[in-house]
């Protein structure tokens, strides 16, 4: 039985079935984002792109008509960034012209306004800016909910494979041959110790994740487009935090030592070199080791001290200073909201983001620029510059642990949760076990392994019909795990509903020291949260790891999520899509565990059976905590904070650990077998 392109994303607990009307517009959108580089072959977006005219048509737009003539004006007098050119949203020039693209898109009264405006900026617009707006804006728009965004490895190959693959993949072409290319990770000699970590880094689950999760959540998102980003700071740093955490585990599981934090007067230790190239040919640029950062433009090293000092001085305090110059609290409920929206350092929803400033976006310029400060050479954006790979560069996690260290700071002014705060009245976890999939598994014991993935990378070259229909894919390899489950018993005096939250945290240090558990709460993720029914008396809660909340699986490729959308608009099959939440953002289901070692490494496995207290107006399904994403325009359906009991100080484990929290230990091995993976 063939799996459905949006059911496998969605779940079908809140899956609808998706009618001729949905199944255009997802059909609508593949056309779009289908070889954004190469000239447009679509015949009906060639022709709108060249016959539409949007100044024809203002009254179709709920924006300033003087902003659109203004920026359709430049386009077409080529004021704009180029085609072909590099488009780099933290470029202050490229994001502002973004924005105007995706408030053209975004405020189309109806999707056809919508699809002709963007077929007309497909023909029209630089090629990263338009995936950009389109992106963000079917996020965002009421009409696109449930539209499935195509595989961003199809969409920007280039990002994600090596020059040396481009080059196969050309050749390929030019011989119509069909060819899998194998592709080694190369960013570090191979006996440099970084390069032990390159499959974490350069894994394309985690960096879609990275590159989602910011189309989602945009810096520069503004209040007056009334969409609800409820927690939007929180969130920020929860995904920033686990992203980082998970860094960490990787590393220990290849014995080095923890991520050291980036400092502004000091040269960056690890060199990187992508071995990469962007869709014109240019260079991603490369790092030697020992580079030191300097100021770039109008960024300043010293500006960004001061941020720095401010933002620190504001958590010390308990409170910032608002654009008013009014105290605003840092309390225990909103508090970690406000620091992560001054920390992310949007325009409109930063408290004083003049004061504030952005560090976070200044460590991807700096970062970024810190081989030609001052452009001399004109060097390509590096890939901390674009969301899209910026988890590939390990400077780039030394610079998230000086913002998760701001974090940590605010949380541990908090006080510590009382027994009261976390207690679930009558309810205790009796026992835990984790089964793998496999009848030779070990209980407790879990098995990762790396697996060959082939990815289609035939979009990578510029070809004619006859050549697009070869398929050239590259064979890369990930880190993946045997599927497995946990086996929770649950004790309740009465029948009632709970949350069930999963976090795993390392029981030793790098160096063979045991963790105590406030070392260890810092380290822990979360692995999986949902909400469950308990019975009176004794339940049996079995949670397979492949229904994890937070995580996501892989994509359909390209050709396969247009042949199905064409086959069911035939009437030939059914496909189902979610229009409550794009569960397209979410951790990778294969990165769910961290590789471990060879001879078995030691974690601890915590689960905390909470409180059930649903979120009022929130319209979402209560088993959809969509982890670290949430959603556009929805109540995020969680009132604990995130983290929550691992966030906060722990200085008594006989006050912590109440009967609704146990603990067990769990070895994750890592076996040498590679299996192969059809698609990513």
């Amino acid at each position: 039985m063939k799996l459905l392109l949006v059911l496998c994303l969605c779940g079908l607990a809140v899956a609808d079935m998706a009618d001729n009307v949905h199944l255009k517009k997802q059909d609508a959108v593949l056309r779009l984002l289908h070889r954004v580089h190469q000239p447009v072959h679509d015949v009906e977006i060639q022709q709108i792109g060249h016959n539409f005219r949007p100044l024809e048509h203002l009254n179709e737009y709920k924006m300033k008509k003087e902003v659109i003539e203004h920026f359709v004006q430049k386009v077409h007098r080529q004021h704009v960034l180029p085609r072909h050119h590099i488009f780099n949203v933290f470029n202050d020039k490229h994001r502002q012209q973004a924005i105007v693209l995706f408030e053209l898109l975004y405020s189309a009264e109806n999707f056809q306004t919508f699809y002709n405006t963007s077929a007309w900026a497909r023909v029209h617009v630089n090629e990263g800016m338009f995936v950009y707006a389109v992106s963000v804006a079917v996020l965002h728009r009421q009409d696109t909910r449930g539209v499935v965004l195509p595989p961003l490895h199809e969409v920007y190959p280039h990002f994600f494979v090596n020059k040396h693959v481009i080059r196969e993949v050309t050749n390929a072409k030019i011989n119509q041959t069909p060819w899998v290319i194998p592709m080694t990770v190369t960013t570090h000699k191979i006996h440099h110790p970084e390069h032990r970590v390159a499959y974490f880094t350069d894994d394309i689950g985690l960096n879609t994740h990275v590159a989602h999760w910011n189309y989602l959540h945009a810096f520069w998102f503004k209040q007056t487009y009334n969409v609800m980003k409820d927690r939007q700071g929180e969130k920020f740093f929860q995904m920033h935090h686990n992203l980082l955490t998970r860094y960490e585990l990787e590393r220990l599981s290849n014995d080095l030592p923890p991520v050291s934090k980036i400092h502004l007067y000091k040269p960056i230790k690890s060199g990187f070199a992508p071995h990469a190239t962007y869709a014109n040919g240019l260079d991603f640029p490369s790092r030697p080791e020992h580079m030191q950062l300097q100021s770039v433009g109008n960024l300043t090293l010293e500006t960004v001290d001061e941020w720095y000092r401010r933002v620190v001085d504001a958590v010390d305090a308990g409170y910032v200073l608002t654009k008013e110059q009014q105290k605003k609290e840092l309390d225990h409920t909103t508090g970690i909201n406000v620091l992560g929206k001054m920390l992310q350092g949007g325009q409109q929803t930063s408290p004083n983001p003049r004061y504030y400033g952005h560090l976070q976006r200044a460590g991807h310029v700096l970062i970024g620029k810190v081989t030609d400060p001052k452009n001399k050479y004109e060097q390509a954006p590096a890939v901390v510059e674009q969301i899209e790979t910026s988890a590939r560069d390990p400077a780039m996690y030394g610079y998230w642990k000086v913002i998760d260290q701001i974090f940590l700071r605010y949380k541990n002014t908090l006080p510590p949760y009382t027994r009261s705060q976390l207690v679930n009245s009558g309810v205790q976890v009796e026992a835990i076990k984790v089964i793998g999939e496999s009848r030779a598994s070990t209980p407790n014991t879990l098995i990762t392994h790396m697996e060959h993935v082939d990815i289609d990378v035939s979009n990578a070259v510029v070809m004619s019909e006859q050549q697009a229909t070869i398929d050239v894919k590259a064979r890369v390899q990930r880190l993946t795990h045997e599927p497995f489950k946990y086996v929770i018993t649950v004790k309740s005096r009465e029948q009632k509903k709970a949350v069930v939250r999963i976090f795993l945290a390392p029981k030793y240090n790098w160096l063979g020291e045991k963790l105590a558990i406030d070392q260890q709460r810092w380290m822990a993720v979360e692995m999986d949260k949902f909400v469950t029914e308990l019975n009176q008396g004794q339940t049996v809660i079995k949670r397979a790891s492949h229904e994890s909340s937070i995580t996501v699986t892989g994509t359909q490729t390209y050709k396969q999520m247009m042949l199905d959308v064409a086959t069911a608009m035939k009437g030939e099959h059914q496909m189902y899509t979610n229009k409550i939440v794009h569960k397209q953002c979410g951790y990778p289901q294969h990165l769910l565990l961290p590789k471990g070692k060879p001879q078995g490494m030691v974690f601890k496995l915590y689960v905390v059976v909470s409180e059930y207290n649903p979120v009022q107006e929130s319209s979402t399904h209560e088993s959809e905590y969509y982890g670290y994403c949430g959603h556009a325009g929805v109540k995020y359906p969680d009132t604990k904070p995130m983290g929550y009991p691992f966030d906060r100080r722990i200085v008594d484990e006989d006050q912590f650990f109440t009967k609704n929290i146990h603990g067990i230990d769990v070895v994750v091995k890592h076996v040498r077998h590679v299996a192969l993976q059809s698609a990513a």
